[in-house]
């Protein structure tokens, strides 16, 4: 089981995306005046500053055309909350209500195959070692350090 690339935009505002340790959570949002918090605790990993990316063509300056990226390695199990705010909605509108705010649970497990011994594994494919292993438990000879 490889790192996936987990991709969070402003539809995905008060849910909960699942990963696992090692996964990559990339948040894009719509507006370059989103501002991201720093308090993802132990669980999520800042992958640096955010990238602001405003659209040049099309858009009227002062609007916040473009988007704000904020990147993430999931770092340990359990669940944190990934925290945006803007206080501007546009050209020299401010933000009201929840459209100030943007907020996604994330929730880390730690992956199934982290977790499987070699002695499993051997079990598993009945491998000549598993023989071994066998033998050893029901020897009660002192495990080897896998």
């Amino acid at each position: 089981g490889s790192a996936k690339d987990v991709i969070l935009t402003d539809k995905d505002k008060g849910t909960t995306a699942s990963v696992h340790v090692g996964d990559r959570v990339t948040v894009v949002l719509g507006s370059t005046y989103w501002t991201f918090g720093t308090g993802t605790g132990s669980v999520l990993r800042s992958d640096g500053p955010t990238d602001v990316a405003p659209q040049t063509s099309g858009c009227v300056p002062g609007q916040g055309c473009g988007t704000a990226t904020a990147s993430f390695t999931a770092v340990a199990a359990g669940t944190t909350t990934i925290v945006a705010t803007r206080t501007s909605c546009g050209e020299a509108a401010r933000c009201t209500g929840a459209t100030g705010s943007y907020e996604v649970k994330v929730s880390v497990s730690c992956p199934r195959y982290r977790f499987r011994s070699s002695a499993a594994a051997a079990i598993e494919n009945d491998s000549p070692a598993a023989d071994r292993v066998l033998d050893r438990v029901s020897n009660s000879e002192p495990s080897p350090a896998w």
